[in-house]
């Protein structure tokens, strides 16, 4: 199944008995940091050259661990080098995380929109986004949670927090 971190940290190790492998090490390291193995993870990492240190995905590997072990400061280079590289909604993510845990919350609302510019139909940009906003600017947040219910209907979160603001608007038929 998606995201099972610990079956395949398996494959990758009878992979890696059969032959060693730089790409396959990469994402051990990754599996192992999604495991919660930070040490093993960090280690894995120490013995990589400088040249696959360097990797955006390596380096997004290296902005978990700080993340996991409460270094948000030292995490927002890793990860915004990541982003950088692979502007994905994952690495979006942990750079976000990174920012708002490190105090720089309007450099994450920034990331957010223009990620979301450049994504329109990334629909967990657009509800990270709308969930910001609700402090900020409530006609907004309705408005980007209605633009998500379009990406996906069903969404039980989306539809909860768009009922939630349409009523404190006292717009009940809506909600």
């Amino acid at each position: 199944s998606r995201n099972n971190f610990t079956d395949g940290l398996t494959l990758i190790e009878r992979f890696l008995e059969a032959r060693d492998d730089s790409q396959m090490l990469v994402l051990k390291s990754y599996f192992m940091t999604m495991t919660g193995d930070l040490a093993g993870a960090q280690a894995l990492i120490d013995s990589f050259n400088d040249e696959i240190k360097s990797v955006p995905f390596v380096r997004g590997v290296i902005a978990r661990i700080k993340l996991r072990q409460g270094n948000a400061n030292g995490a927002v280079e890793d990860a915004k080098i990541a982003y950088e590289g692979n502007p994905s909604t994952k690495s979006m993510l942990v750079l976000a995380t990174a920012y708002d845990l490190s105090g720089q919350s309007e450099k994450s609302f920034s990331l957010l929109s223009t990620h979301l510019d450049n994504n329109p139909k990334d629909l967990r940009a657009m509800m990270l986004l709308a969930e910001k906003k609700i402090a900020a600017n409530k006609d907004d947040a309705i408005s980007l949670y209605q633009d998500a219910l379009k990406l996906d209907e069903n969404n039980s979160v989306v539809l909860n927090n768009l009922a939630y603001l349409l009523t404190e608007e006292g717009q009940l038929d809506e909600a």
